[in-house]
């Protein structure tokens, strides 16, 4: 059972089974060519659901795994140094850590040639943070990763295109065995352009919520 963060006002917990997990991670480290020599970066909470994604797919492949103390992830200097000292090549994080990381280099004059990629997620990814990044670590790929607690896992993924017009980045196509459809207040796909709700169909869903 792992909570929401609350965004109604009260957590719910999510039943879930380990087969959501297996199946990103499986799908994770082969569609991104992971491998044992990456070094991943675990700057989830605890208590935050990523957090098994963050430490199960560098355990699964034989991967490091290194993780910084608390003074240091909100130390944005700090944080700058530990990445670049760490040699990090992957890291999964938010656009607000993102800009924290990115404050942190600015003011270490560091840049960060050894990461590989930067997989986003919790929030919207703006154009103008996915370019201050590309200046600090100009050898990694952004992919933009969508899902919820509910999902359990993401679902979503788009690989930015550097070359393409990124003043809306996208959430993108399911991932394996996962599909994304926009639908009406009936339940009917929207056309291009309308407004509409995210459903995700796919076999590897939570069981939903305790105690409901």
């Amino acid at each position: 059972i792992t909570f929401t963060s609350g965004s109604t006002g009260e957590p719910k917990g999510i039943v879930a089974t380990h087969a959501p997990l297996v199946h990103f991670i499986e799908w994770h480290t082969q569609h991104h060519s992971l491998s044992k020599d990456d070094c991943f970066s675990l700057l989830s909470g605890l208590g935050h659901d990523p957090v098994y994604r963050d430490v199960f797919t560098p355990l699964s492949i034989g991967a490091k795994v290194f993780i910084p103390a608390q003074s240091t992830v909100i130390d944005p200097a700090a944080l700058a140094r530990w990445i670049h000292k760490n040699g990090i090549s992957i890291v999964h994080l938010t656009p607000p850590l993102g800009k924290l990381i990115e404050t942190g280099a600015k003011l270490q004059g560091a840049r960060f040639s050894a990461l590989r990629y930067l997989f986003w997620g919790g929030d919207a990814l703006s154009l103008s943070l996915y370019e201050q990044m590309r200046v600090i670590a100009p050898n990694a790929v952004s992919v933009n990763f969508y899902g919820t607690t509910e999902t359990p896992q993401a679902m979503a993924y788009h690989r930015v295109d550097p070359e393409a017009d990124n003043a809306r980045i996208p959430l993108g196509k399911g991932i394996e065995s996962a599909q994304l459809l926009v639908v009406n207040d009936t339940h009917q796909l929207v056309h291009e352009g309308e407004v509409g709700e995210i459903l995700i169909r796919s076999p590897y869903l939570s069981q939903g919520y305790w105690g409901d």
